[in-house]
């Protein structure tokens, strides 16, 4: 088990180290697409990615993690023409449901722009970012195939490094050719620079780890497809239910309120919120691989140590988001513009409830692997109909705020529903004596963060809070890593490692 365990924690600390950086470069590009933009049109930009990203996910199908499982399965058997068949298969597929699903959206965009009393830049926005969200599905389809065949690192680097600075090289060249003279509508622009951005990432990948030739005919028995799209289905409605409440989030933000700049400081919020489940999420796309492995070979006493391993170490690293966030949330938010402040108060519901969905482990993806998602679409269907139901109750007399509780409570209710039923099935948990005792040390130390805040003001407060909650997160996952009996030197990556011992064995030569 430490060899499992030693990879786990390296490769999501990896991701997570990726990812940090990707987010660092996030905000700044935030940043910079606000201050290229401007308030209201960065608006109605998240409100039409928003629409964008329920075709992507649709076109997506639910295959990245339904072919996971078959794909581990084909590596295991040395079996490469069945790797490339699995994966072109599914491409074909997403792009079929892409055309008819698009088609239908490219035509409904104006009327919908209409009904949210959009400018005509919406409707524009939204075909330009179509092959975009096309372009992540694919690029998505192909992490889950680097992840089977042990090069999810990889996927790691060009999502969130090699992506974060396309994406700033594509803002640069915005802004310079508008301080060049060059007259460009600028929210096109941007949007049509996404989408070739992607088409770059998707070639990147395809050309250097282009999977094996496929023949479909030998390797793809009818087994296999109905294994597929039975796994397949209930994740799709899933994802795609969930991509609705953001949809329904914004546009009835939009709608109730009128005005999109109030959609623009929802979407930073979110933005902000959203970096707390990010070691999680990392922890998980490493254990993906590793529980469909140890599922398939009846190892449930391992997948159950692997789950609250990466349920512990999400939760330690989301811990200490929460405490910088939350003590320097006021600071960054107002670098963006003084509109954005009013983000400050649902970002603080946001952080709490992302950080208690955390705490019942990725159990979304978990379910995945072990190839039960049929609870899926129930929760989901429960989790639509309760956010739309609590926005409808919550954002007129509370706007961005109750978005925010909306969105909380439907979280927290998804996590707990999905935690439960892993349970069931499979006795796995996250809620170990580790976790429990994680949890109340967190309460104590965020207890006398609030309170340091108090005492000292808001600088201070977050300066010597920050000092103290970092140290106690360090110190907590350096526990992690000893308890389960890894080394720091079966942390770094094998290649960097390698690196590192043919510098040594060269220096010591010299």
């Amino acid at each position: 088990m430490r060899e499992i365990d030693a990879r786990l924690l390296r490769e999501g600390l990896f991701g997570i180290t990726t990812r940090g950086f990707a987010l660092v470069a996030g905000l700044l590009t935030s940043w910079v697409t606000i201050r290229f933009l401007g308030a209201e049109s960065f608006g109605v930009y998240v409100t039409a990615l928003a629409v964008v990203d329920l075709v992507d996910v649709i076109s997506s199908l639910g295959l990245r993690g339904a072919l996971l499982p078959e794909l581990t399965a084909a590596r295991r058997a040395d079996a490469p023409a069945r790797l490339g068949a699995l994966v072109r298969m599914g491409l074909l597929l997403s792009l079929l449901v892409w055309l008819v699903v698009g088609s239908a959206v490219s035509f409904l965009g104006g009327p919908l722009g209409s009904a949210l009393d959009a400018p005509a830049t919406f409707e524009v926005a939204v075909i330009l970012l179509l092959p975009f969200g096309l372009f992540q599905v694919w690029r998505a389809q192909l992490g889950g195939y680097l992840a089977a065949i042990g090069r999810v690192q990889v996927g790691f680097f060009i999502d969130h490094v090699v992506r974060m600075l396309g994406l700033l090289a594509l803002l640069g060249g915005l802004w310079a050719a508008t301080a060049a003279g060059v007259d460009l509508p600028r929210l096109p622009a941007f949007a049509l620079g996404l989408s070739l951005l992607e088409l770059g990432l998707f070639l990147l990948i395809w050309f250097r780890f282009r999977p094996p030739p496929a023949d479909p005919t030998a390797v793809f028995p009818p087994a296999v497809r109905a294994r597929v799209i039975a796994t397949a289905l209930p994740i799709a409605l899933f994802l795609t239910l969930g991509a609705a409440r953001d949809v329904a989030a914004k546009t009835l933000l939009a709608g109730l309120e009128s005005a999109f700049v109030e959609v623009g400081v929802l979407a930073l919020a979110l933005k902000l919120a959203a970096i707390v489940p990010v070691p999680q999420a990392m922890l998980a796309q490493s254990l993906s691989p590793i529980a469909s492995n140890l599922y398939q070979t009846g190892d449930l006493a391992g997948l159950r140590r692997a789950f609250q391993l990466s349920t512990l170490a999400g939760v330690a690293g989301g811990a200490a988001i929460v405490v910088l966030v939350g003590l320097w949330g006021p600071y960054v938010l107002h670098l963006y513009g003084a509109v954005y402040d009013a983000a400050y108060a649902p970002l603080l519901v946001l952080l709490a409830a992302r950080l208690a969905a955390v705490a019942f482990g990725p159990t979304t993806s978990a379910l995945q692997m072990v190839q039960r998602t049929k609870v899926l679409v129930p929760t989901a269907g429960l989790g639509l109909g309760l956010a739309i139901a609590l926005y409808l109750v919550f954002i007129p007399p509370y706007g961005v705020v109750g978005v925010a509780i909306a969105s909380a409570c439907t979280a927290v209710v998804i996590s707990g529903v999905h935690a439960v039923a892993l349970w069931r099935i499979t006795g796995v948990h996250a809620f170990g004596r580790e976790l429990r005792a994680f949890g109340l040390v967190m309460v104590a130390v965020g207890a006398a963060d609030v309170a340091l805040v108090l005492l000292l003001g808001p600088l201070w407060g977050a300066v010597v809070g920050t000092v103290i909650s970092g140290a106690w997160v360090v110190l907590h996952l350096r526990w992690i890593v000893r308890h389960h009996g890894v080394t720091f030197g079966e942390l770094v990556p094998a290649r960097l490692r390698r690196w590192l011992e043919r510098r040594r064995r060269g220096g010591a030569r010299g």
